[in-house]
């Protein structure tokens, strides 16, 4: 899935993000995120 996707997702079911850059800091959580990996550039797959 792409970051876009996931933050998508997350807004449709009600999540709301405390910052001013909610995609620049989803992308930055994502990679710290054990059980997730990068497959292309900003896309991701659980393991």
């Amino acid at each position: 899935m792409s970051v876009s996707e996931i933050l998508e997702g997350l807004i449709k079911s009600g999540y709301q993000y405390p910052s001013s850059e909610p995609k620049k800091n989803l992308s930055a959580r994502i990679y710290r995120l054990k059980g997730v990996r990068q497959v292309g550039p900003g896309r991701f797959a659980a393991e």
